[in-house]
């Protein structure tokens, strides 16, 4: 499929962090800063083209050839970042998706208990499909949990639309609020809208697709476009929703209040379209992770 791997980057890349991020900039600095997830997008577009021109061009990955021509003592540079990496980002997706289960199913008194089960089901149940279905049924999965994830974010966008001058206005005007912290989490939003080290995780789901040449290069244009597409989309909805709907919290837990107040803004019906789709969003995450880090 063309556009196979770039939705396995998109889904990788968007987590429970990208929605808090944009949620939390949203409430802060409202529709002004749509612009900064756009750029932020093309950004990390440029990077993932230029390592995949890279890739067909010479037949290796980004670490294969910092090796090659770095020597050992690169890869044991690269070596205690990775570790630390994997297990702050592990933590931090099972810990969302158990607070997000939890909110969809709350079958425990204690919150903390409930956040701890789920979330250690969660990272099994990844294991699981990640050990017994191999990269094609990792695909399938992804490709159905985006769809979700696509339709529920941004369905809750339109359904807190604060305007299309508004909104029309904050993507093609770039601008900067001056007030408070503006300019830091204008920054910050460039950079929080899709994955960091999932980036270089693309060039092994090529050769899972068998491009290899330099002729698949349009293909990898096309197909890194659509995954970027779809991130500009989920971050843009994101700002949108937290620009109309003004929560307090952090990390998912911000994303539960969120559904809440989603709930008394829209019915439970609102409530509960969110709550799917960011419970898809972050297992979509951690099942991205547990396949390509490795």
């Amino acid at each position: 499929m063309m556009i196979g791997p770039g939705l396995l980057l998109a889904a990788t890349g968007i987590g429970g962090g990208d929605l808090t991020t944009g949620t939390f900039v949203g409430g802060l600095l409202g529709t002004t800063v749509l612009w900064a997830v756009v750029v932020g997008a093309f950004l990390k577009y440029v990077v993932t083209e230029g390592l995949a021109r890279w890739q067909l061009a010479t037949g290796e990955t980004l670490l294969e050839g910092v090796a090659r021509r770095g020597g050992p003592i690169v890869i044991w540079i690269f070596l205690p970042y990775l570790l630390l990496w994997s297990f702050f980002v592990a933590s931090a997706l099972m810990s969302a998706c158990g607070v997000a289960l939890y909110a969809v199913f709350p079958v425990f008194e204690n919150d903390r208990v409930g956040k701890i089960v789920f979330g250690a089901a969660a990272g099994l149940v990844g294991l699981a499909l990640v050990l017994r279905g191999g990269y094609k049924l990792f695909e399938k999965i992804i490709r159905a949990g985006i769809g979700v994830m696509f339709t529920t974010i941004v369905l809750t966008a339109i359904l807190v639309w604060p305007g299309t001058t508004e909104v029309v206005t904050g993507l093609l005007v770039p601008r900067i609020p001056p007030a408070g912290e503006g300019l830091t989490w204008t920054i910050a939003l460039i950079g929080g809208i899709g994955g960091t080290l999932t980036v270089l995780c693309y060039g092994y789901w090529l050769r899972e697709e068998g491009r290899t040449t330099p002729a698949d290069l349009t293909a990898c244009r096309v197909d890194i476009g659509a995954g970027y597409l779809i991130t500009a989309f989920f971050g843009i909805s994101m700002v949108i929703v937290g620009s109309s709907v003004h929560v307090e919290g952090e990390g998912t837990q911000l994303l539960v209040n969120l559904s809440g107040r989603l709930g008394q803004e829209l019915g439970p019906a609102g409530r509960w379209v969110f709550l799917i789709g960011a419970t898809g969003t972050v297992f979509s995450s951690l099942l991205g992770v547990w396949q390509s880090v490795p």
